[in-house]
C-alpha cells in the first residue's frame, strides 16, 4: 500500500475506521499477539476480582482473630498480648508468616478460606499467648496448647477445624510424648483452667526469671505444674491442701466441689486450710468453684483473705466449666497472692486494677458489681466496664460520693496522674461504644454504625469536635476504649455515612429543641445548594415551625451545615396550602392564588406583584427550585395582571 491509496481510504473509513482496518490486517498477520492481549486482558479481570475476594476474606478471617483475641484477653488479662493483627494479604505462594508483630497472609492464585483460617489462628495463638515466656516452657508442651486453643476457636467452623485437625493436629499426636501433652493441654482447657491459672503463671515466668537462662530442670517443672492442675481438678473429692512447691511456682490449687463437706464443715475447715497454706509460705491460692453454692463459698473465702490481709491481691474471673457428663455448669477461679510472699508477685497492670477493685469495692468481689472487662494503661488511663446483676445503675456504687473511691484506687495503685473512668454495661454495642469514649458526649456524635461481624464502629463528630481531645494523650483514649469494649473504631466524615439530607435531619434532632424532644417531626426536607427548607408538623403546637425558628440557634446550625439558609415550614394536608407554605419568605399576604393540576404534579402560584414573584422565585431561582423538589409538584410563579 503507497501513500496515494491512503487517502481515498482516509475518506471512506474515516482516520478511526483506518486504525481499525490497520491493527486488523496486523492481528490477522501476526494471530499470536491477539492471543496474548485477550489472555492479558483475561488475567486483569481475573486480577481484579481475585483483589476483590482478598479483601472480603481478609475481613472474615480479622473478624475470626479478634473474636478470638477477645475471648482469651477477657480469660487472660495482661498475660495474652493482644496487639497482633492481619495485614493485607499479599502476591506469592500460599503461605501465612508473622511480620514484624502482624499476620501476612500470601497468596498466589487460588484461595483456600479455610486454611488461611487454620493458619492464621495458629499464627496468632503463637504470637499472642504467653510469648514473653515461651523460652522457659517446656516446647513441646506449649505447642501443644497452642493447638488446643486453636481447636477451641475453630470449633464452630467445620471446615476451617477439619484443616486444622489434617495439618497440625494429626501429624503431631503420632509421637506418643506429644500426643500426651496435647491431651493435657485439651484436658485443661476442657475444665477451664489452661487459660486462668496455668498460663497465668506461665505468664508471669519471664518477670520473674528475667536476666536468668532457660534449663531443661526449668522446663520439666513447667510440665509437672501443668499435670498438678490437671491431677486437682479430675480429683472426686476435695484438693484444698494439694500444693504444687518447686524452684517456679509455689502454689496451692483448692477445689471447693463436695457439698458434703461445705454442709459438714461449713467455710471454717477452708479458712484453717487457707492459713495453713499462707504459713507455710505459698505464694498464689487459686481458689476454684463449681456451682452457684460453691461459687458463694469461694468468693466468700477470698472476702475474707482479702479484709483479713492475709493476701495483698486476688484476681477474679468466671467461666464455664465441663462435667464428666459433658454438662456445662458455671465455675469462678479467684488467684489469691499471699502478703507474705509479696516480694516474689509481679501482677501485670490489669490485674493490679483487679486486685484494687476487690480490694476497694467489696460488692465487685461478692458478685453484686460485676467487672465485665478492664482496659489500662498504667499512670495514664483506666477504663473499666462494669455491670449489676439486678439490672440498676453500678456507676455511682463505684465512683463513691464526691469521688471518694476513685481517689482510694488511685492511692491503692501508688497513682496520682491515671484518670480511671467506669463505664456501664450495654447489650445494645452502639451505647457500650459511646459511654466507652468519654469524655465524648452523645450529642457530639452525629452518627454511628456498628458491623457486629467484624466487631467494627464508624462514627462521624459534629464539626466542631476536635480529635485531640477525643484520643486523648496520645491517642490513649481511644486505644483503651477499643480495647475494654472489643471493638475497633474508626472516625470518620459524616459524608461517608449519611445523604446530605439525613446530615441536616440528624443535627436538627440533636440542636433543635422541639424536634429533639419529639414535640415536633420532620414531615420532609429538601436541602439545595445554599437553602435548606423542612417541613414540620405537631400535634401539640398550632405553629411548629414558629416554634423551630424560636428556639433553634441558627448561627450553630449553619456551622455546622455549612452556612446554608434554613426555613422551617408548617406542613399541611392540603397541597395548595403546603405550596404556599413552602415559598417562604415570601407572604401569605403577598398570595393571590394557587392552581393545581394533579395529572402533571404542576403548580402555579400567582402573586400580587413583581417583587413578590422576585422574592419568591429568589436568587436565581433557588427559592422555587428547592419548594418544587420540597413538594413534589412544579411550581410556576406568575404575577396576577
Amino acid at each position: 500500500m503507497t501513500i496515494t491509496d491512503v487517502g481515498p481510504i482516509v475518506t471512506a473509513f474515516g482516520l478511526g475506521g483506518l486504525l481499525v482496518l490497520s491493527l486488523a490486517i496486523y492481528f490477522l498477520q501476526n494471530p499470536a499477539v491477539f492471543f496474548r492481549i485477550l489472555a492479558l486482558i483475561a488475567r486483569l479481570l481475573y486480577r481484579l476480582k481475585l483483589s476483590n475476594s482478598r479483601t472480603r476474606i481478609g475481613t472474615e478471617l480479622e473478624a475470626v482473630l479478634n473474636n478470638a483475641g477477645q475471648v482469651l484477653q477477657r480469660e487472660m488479662p495482661g498475660v495474652f498480648r493482644s496487639s497482633v493483627r492481619l495485614s493485607w494479604i499479599r502476591d506469592g505462594d500460599q503461605f501465612s508468616q508473622i511480620e514484624e508483630g502482624r499476620i501476612v497472609l500470601f497468596v498466589k492464585d487460588n484461595i483456600n478460606t479455610d486454611e488461611f483460617l487454620a493458619d492464621s489462628t495458629m499464627l496468632y495463638v503463637r504470637q499472642s499467648v504467653v510469648f514473653d515466656s515461651r523460652p522457659f516452657l517446656e516446647r513441646e508442651l506449649v505447642d501443644s496448647i497452642d493447638t488446643a486453643l486453636a481447636q477451641r476457636f475453630l470449633i464452630h467452623n467445620r471446615q476451617a477445624y477439619e484443616n486444622l485437625q489434617e495439618k497440625y493436629v494429626k501429624p503431631w499426636i503420632k509421637e506418643d510424648r506429644r500426643r500426651g501433652y496435647y491431651e493435657l493441654a485439651c484436658t485443661l482447657d476442657d475444665y477451664g483452667v489452661l487459660t486462668r491459672i496455668v498460663l497465668s503463671e506461665y505468664g508471669h515466668l519471664a518477670l520473674r526469671l528475667a536476666g536468668r537462662s532457660s534449663t531443661a530442670s526449668g522446663r520439666a517443672e513447667t510440665v509437672e505444674f501443668a499435670q498438678f492442675v490437671s491431677r486437682v481438678v479430675k480429683r472426686d473429692r476435695d484438693a484444698v491442701q494439694f500444693r504444687f512447691s518447686r524452684s517456679l511456682f509455689n502454689s496451692t490449687v483448692a477445689l471447693i466441689a463436695r457439698p458434703a463437706t461445705r454442709h459438714r464443715e461449713g467455710l471454717g475447715l477452708y479458712k484453717r486450710k487457707f492459713l495453713h497454706d499462707i504459713n507455710t509460705g505459698v505464694r498464689v491460692i487459686h481458689l476454684l468453684g463449681r456451682g452457684k453454692s460453691n461459687e458463694e463459698m469461694v468468693l466468700r473465702l477470698a472476702s475474707w483473705a482479702l479484709q483479713s490481709k492475709f493476701v495483698t491481691d486476688v484476681v477474679k474471673r468466671n467461666y464455664v466449666d465441663s462435667t464428666r457428663g459433658g454438662r456445662r455448669i458455671p465455675a469462678i477461679c479467684i488467684s489469691c497472692f499471699s502478703a507474705k510472699a509479696v516480694t516474689a508477685l509481679e501482677l501485670t497492670p490489669v490485674d493490679e486494677m483487679y486486685s484494687a477493685l476487690y480490694d476497694i469495692l467489696p460488692d465487685t468481689l461478692t458478685g453484686l458489681i460485676e467487672i465485665v472487662s478492664v482496659a489500662r494503661e498504667k499512670d495514664v488511663q483506666s477504663k473499666i466496664v462494669v455491670r449489676s446483676p439486678e439490672g440498676d445503675n453500678p456507676i455511682p456504687r463505684c465512683v463513691g460520693q464526691d469521688g471518694q473511691n476513685i481517689e482510694r484506687l488511685k492511692r491503692r495503685l501508688s497513682t496520682d496522674t491515671e484518670r480511671i473512668d467506669f463505664i456501664p454495661w450495654d447489650f445494645d454495642p452502639e451505647i457500650l461504644i459511646k459511654e466507652a469514649l468519654y469524655p465524648l458526649r452523645e450529642s457530639e456524635i452525629l452518627r454511628i454504625t456498628v458491623t457486629d461481624e467484624s466487631a467494627s464502629a464508624k462514627i462521624a463528630l459534629a464539626p466542631t469536635v476536635h480529635m485531640k481531645y477525643i484520643d486523648g494523650k496520645a491517642g490513649v483514649n481511644v486505644r483503651l476504649a477499643q480495647d475494654v469494649i472489643g471493638y475497633s473504631i474508626e472516625f470518620v466524615d459524616i459524608d461517608a455515612l449519611l445523604t446530605p439530607e439525613e446530615i441536616a435531619i440528624e443535627v436538627f434532632s440533636r440542636y433543635v429543641e422541639p424536634i429533639r424532644r419529639d414535640e415536633v417531626t420532620i414531615k420532609n426536607m429538601v436541602r439545595h445548594p445554599e437553602v435548606i427548607k423542612v417541613f414540620v408538623a405537631s400535634d401539640l403546637f398550632q405553629d411548629p415551625a414558629k416554634q423551630c425558628k424560636s428556639s433553634a440557634d441558627f448561627g450553630e446550625l449553619k456551622s455546622m451545615l455549612s452556612g446554608e439558609y434554613i426555613d422551617f415550614v408548617d406542613w399541611h394536608e392540603s397541597v395548595e396550602v403546603r405550596i404556599c407554605n413552602a415559598l417562604s419568605p415570601l407572604q401569605q399576604s403577598d398570595i393571590n392564588s394557587c392552581r393545581i393540576r394533579e395529572s402533571s404534579k404542576q403548580a402555579t402560584v400567582y402573586v400580587n406583584s413583581q417583587l413578590a414573584a422576585r422574592q419568591a422565585v429568589g436568587q436565581n431561582g433557588k427559592n422555587a427550585k428547592a419548594v418544587s423538589a420540597l413538594t413534589g409538584y412544579k411550581v410556576t410563579i406568575k404575577v396576577r395582571t
